[in-house]
């Protein structure tokens, strides 16, 4: 069975690389199907004098090939629009002028309920006193 897809919190650990612990940068996947940055597994492997194997399993690559994984650049590229502080601003401006305007409307609505209530009243105190005669 495929692994649970991971909660929003652990996304960003999910798109890091496990050799230089940031978000990945240009990602490229090995044959045992994890993902390094292009720069940071191809120094592994010239840094390395044993054969070149995946840094995070030890499985034994027969060659050096990568494959870009340009899905998962969109991915870690999204993650950090998302993440930056501008982003955040934006969102935050956002929901206060929602907010704004959500009690703007509620005090509409309170307004109209009580203009509403009152005619109420005046209807049920007029008919009060027609029926009972006094006017």
């Amino acid at each position: 069975m495929a692994d649970p897809v991971p909660e929003e919190s652990s996304l960003a650990e999910e798109l890091t690389c496990s050799v230089c612990c940031d978000l990945l940068n240009d990602p490229v996947m090995l044959d045992c199907m994890h993902h390094f940055c292009r720069a940071c597994i191809l120094r592994f492997w010239d840094s390395s004098h044993r054969v070149s194997d995946c840094p995070y399993c030890r499985k034994v690559m027969p060659n050096r090939f990568v494959r870009t994984n340009h899905l998962l650049q969109k991915v870690v590229d999204l993650v950090r629009k998302n993440s930056r502080p501008e982003y955040h601003n934006n969102i935050q401006k956002n929901l206060k002028e929602m907010l704004e305007a959500r009690e703007n409307l509620m005090k509409t609505l309170e307004q109209q309920k009580e203009k509403a209530e009152n005619k109420i009243c005046n209807v049920e105190v007029h008919g009060t006193l027609l029926s009972s005669g006094i006017i």
